[in-house]
């Protein structure tokens, strides 16, 4: 009898992994079911992200990596 005491232990890990991704996709989906209920918090949103000048939009631009 072959025995693979791994093959156990990283299904265990690969099962945490998956738990943790869908708590923060569920986050998410609660997120955007929040603001579905409320549509006008999106609009002042956008219009508060939209009126910002253009410098300050780019403020890390300078930081990214060009290649």
């Amino acid at each position: 009898m072959i025995r693979m005491p791994g093959k156990f232990r990283k299904r265990e890990v690969e099962r945490k992994g998956t738990e943790k991704e869908m708590g923060k996709e569920k986050i998410l989906l609660d997120k955007n079911a929040e603001d579905l209920a409320h549509p006008e918090r999106l609009s002042q949103e956008y219009e508060s992200e939209s009126s910002k000048p253009a410098e300050e939009k780019t403020a890390g631009a300078k930081y990214r990596r060009t290649t």
